[in-house]
């Protein structure tokens, strides 16, 4: 077996026992090479979600497991891309069977980070107050939205499907603008400037 050794040839001439100690002592027995081992790599696709792809080791069937437990099932193909994974670092592991016994397979890196998406540019309002003393709000479309509410200081003013709207009849004072959606949790976007001297 692989290891150190020490040898020795015995012998009895007239019956007495005698060992000559074989040289070198010991003698390494080197592991066997065990050849190319199978990989898995992982990397992040175009929408941050994460692809494995692993060596084809023969097995029909692998389960892809992370840190929580099992993840998926695979026949018949050596990739798997985690649509379900969640913002966080997540350490992928390959199981199959080979000959008698099961294999886990490490993928790398270990961990890979899926990072938090990307919220886009938030959306932003303006007022102004023109020449007759209204003031008018303009905003950015969201995405999704079908209705907008308008609110100052005193709550609500008006509930619109536009993208701007004009409070004719302003408190006058100093006032803050707030346009609120439900996108799919409430949101507001206050309007700048604020607030704005009417």
């Amino acid at each position: 077996a692989p290891g150190d050794h020490s040898y020795v040839v015995r012998w009895r001439p007239g019956g007495a026992v005698t060992d000559v100690p074989c040289t070198p002592d010991p003698i390494a027995v080197p592991d066997p090479d065990p050849g190319e081992q199978p990989t898995c790599t992982v990397v992040l696709d175009a929408n941050d979600k994460p692809v494995l792809t692993w060596d084809d080791t023969g097995a029909t069937t692998y389960n892809v497991r992370d840190e929580n437990g099992w993840v998926a099932t695979v026949t018949g193909a050596t990739t798997f891309t985690d649509t379900g994974a969640v913002p966080g670092d997540h350490s992928y592991v390959i199981r199959y069977n080979a000959g008698a016994g099961r294999t886990d397979l490490g993928c790398t890196p270990d961990p890979i980070t899926v990072p938090e998406p990307d919220p886009g540019e938030a959306p932003t309002c303006t007022a102004i107050v023109n020449a007759a003393g209204e003031v008018e709000l303009t905003w950015d479309e969201v995405a999704g939205v079908s209705e907008y509410v308008v609110r100052d200081d005193s709550g609500w003013i008006a509930t619109v499907t536009d993208t701007s709207y004009t409070d004719t009849a302003p408190v006058p004072g100093d006032r803050t603008y707030t346009i609120r959606f439900w996108n799919p949790s409430r949101t507001d976007i206050t309007c700048e400037p604020s607030p704005i001297a009417v």
